[in-house]
């Protein structure tokens, strides 16, 4: 048997994913792995269904000391996700969104301002592509929905920027009174993401850290404020 995926909304070229053979097991290993990345990222919600300041406030701020917890932690998983070495879990949605933090949030923090930190990104955005058209996304948390769409933000493909749009939107929509004014912050980010891509058809930001040459245009753009992120 041999399974196969396409998008028929969304077609930048590196989005394949194939599993050849029977579907996978889904193991208890998995389930609880998957876990232990959800509680580490996200942490316990409230009574109101909201994340705690202190997980919030760790994932988008440079902080050497949670990097390497990471590190401690996660890394040798981080490994085998960006080997492809963990398709297993894409076959159920909290699993799911634990890959997708593995390859598109941990690294991050792992390689900081290094190629590295971005070679898993198209395989990333497979997953979150598979998990949408799987449904997953329905069955999650706001939060947890809210990783497993960031392959889209962080995509230097504009088609793809068009549906991150449509996502952030989503959660905007989902999100309860006490969540909204975040998720408009997380969509309004959306906007500049694509903004961005739109201009320069990728990141400039990223130039000098995976080795490619800033144009005289995106040199003066990141001369200005909130160029990057």
């Amino acid at each position: 048997m041999i399974w196969s995926y396409r998008s028929e909304e969304i077609k930048p070229r590196h989005i394949h994913l194939y599993v050849v053979g029977s579907a996978l097991k889904v193991s208890r290993w998995m389930i609880e792995e998957a876990q232990k990345v959800l509680s580490f990222w996200i942490g316990e919600l409230d009574s109101d269904g909201n994340v705690n300041d202190d997980a919030r406030s760790r994932w988008f701020q440079k902080n050497p000391d949670f990097d390497q917890e990471i590190k401690q932690k996660f890394e040798p998983l981080v490994d085998r996700a960006s080997q492809n070495q963990l398709r297993e879990w894409q076959e159920e949605s909290r699993s799911s969104a634990a890959l997708v933090v593995l390859l598109d949030q941990f690294k991050r923090n792992l390689y900081r301002e290094s190629a590295k930190a971005f070679e898993s990104d198209p395989l990333a955005l497979e997953v979150s592509v598979q998990s949408i058209q799987k449904g997953y996304d329905q069955e999650l948390s706001i939060y947890e929905r809210y990783f497993l769409y960031m392959p889209f933000m962080h995509s230097e493909d504009r088609e793809v920027q068009k549906e991150s749009l449509k996502l952030f939107e989503s959660l905007v929509a989902s999100s309860t009174n006490s969540q909204k004014k975040m998720f408009e912050s997380v969509y309004e980010y959306a906007v500049r993401h694509k903004e961005i891509v739109d201009k320069f058809g990728r990141y400039p930001h990223r130039n000098s850290w995976i080795g490619r040459e800033s144009t005289s245009e995106e040199i003066e753009f990141l001369k200005k404020k909130g160029s990057s992120f």
